[in-house]
């Protein structure tokens, strides 16, 4: 899975296009989704505005089209003894 319950996540893939970049929080995992139980896939029940495919609002998000946005990370470390060279 990509998300954590109460985690910001991007919209990164899935239907409409419109919803790409989007950002949502998921709440928690949708367990009444005909398609979980069918195929396995997760959905996440979100505060957010999200557009269907039909046009309305979006009742869940597959968990596959969302990319957390996480502040768990460290810096980079780019310390190095090699010169750079500088472009102008």
């Amino acid at each position: 899975m990509n998300c954590r319950p109460n985690q910001l996540a991007m919209v990164v893939s899935g239907q409409p296009d419109i919803n790409h970049g989007r950002v949502v929080r998921v709440i928690a995992l949708d367990a009444d989704n005909l398609f979980t139980f069918l195929f396995g896939v997760h959905f996440w029940i979100y505060e957010g505005e999200l557009i269907s495919p039909r046009g309305g609002r979006a009742p869940a998000v597959d968990d596959t089209c969302l990319r957390p946005l996480r502040d768990d990370f460290e810096p980079e470390d780019i310390t190095t003894d090699e010169p750079v060279e500088v472009v102008a």
